[in-house]
């Protein structure tokens, strides 16, 4: 997401979690196959960090 990349310090990461998130969701969604652990636990920390930079943008 190229808005996200705009926000200075941070919205690099921010958009490069986010479009790891997007890309699990299709697989999650569309695929006969099955999320792992390991992706799972990876979405779940990357939301996290998500919504911690968005709680530190409003902040700012």
């Amino acid at each position: 997401m190229s808005f996200l990349r705009r926000i200075t310090p941070g919205g690099g990461a921010a958009a490069n979690n986010f479009e790891r998130l997007a890309g699990l969701k299709d697989k999650a969604h569309y695929s006969f196959l099955n999320v792992s652990g390991q992706d799972r636990t990876g979405a779940i920390r990357r939301t996290g960090q998500l919504v911690d930079f968005a709680r530190e943008v409003l902040q700012r």
